[in-house]
């Protein structure tokens, strides 16, 4: 088990202890936008600690949940969470069961029911998205009656909101070379934490696009 404190107060001995011995972290606040920093540091979960003498990292364990199949708005049953007749939910697919919201347990069979976009956001930190670089376009350069001629670099569209930029305000994913402007950017790592382009290479390597 990691322990990290943020202390309000000046630091204690047993918290400096207890943070170097479970390989957490100390911080004590010093300001308003200092204790936001030292709170926001704990908010990803850390990588698992490899156990003393072990040669290979912890092993992995598979977590046993089900993806529960939408059921139509129409069709009216009793919900397990509230043992009331509803219209649309989720149903169980391990016990058929229905419930009326995601993420929760089902009451029957006890199984993990999720969808994949709460997956997603719940493990984005484990993959994060690679810094996109910056685009540099060097000036075309034309010859016209025997004369040189520098041309500036045209406008791109961005690959995700197709909005066209100059190539200054346009960054590229190193994985599938696609070109984002700097507001899609900062929403794909803030926000979305996956890369459109990224996301769609396993169906245009199957020709599915």
């Amino acid at each position: 088990m990691r322990c990290s404190v943020v202390s309000l107060a000046a630091e204690l001995f047993i918290l400096r202890h207890l943070s170097e011995k479970t390989g957490g972290h100390l911080g004590c606040v010093g300001s308003a936008k200092h204790f936001r920093d030292l709170l926001m540091r704990n908010v990803p979960p850390a990588p698992k600690l490899r156990r003393e003498g072990a040669d290979v990292d912890p092993e992995a364990y598979l977590i046993h949940m089900g993806f529960p199949r939408k059921q139509e708005q129409s069709h009216l049953a009793i919900c397990s969470c509230h043992n009331e007749i509803k219209a649309g939910g989720y149903l169980c697919p391990q016990c058929g069961a229905k419930v009326c919201e995601l993420p929760t347990s089902c009451k029957i069979c006890n199984l993990p029911l999720v969808s994949s976009p709460h997956l997603a956001r719940s493990y984005h930190h484990l993959f994060p998205v690679p810094v996109f670089a910056e685009v540099k376009a060097a000036p075309a350069i034309q010859e016209e009656n025997n004369k040189l001629k520098i041309s500036i670099a045209k406008a791109k569209p961005c690959s995700a909101c197709r909005h066209e930029s100059s190539p200054d305000q346009l960054v590229q994913c190193p994985r599938c070379k696609l070109l984002y402007c700097l507001t899609c950017d900062a929403f794909i790592h803030e926000t979305l934490h996956v890369c459109p382009g990224c996301a769609m290479l396993p169906a245009m390597q199957q020709g599915g696009l």
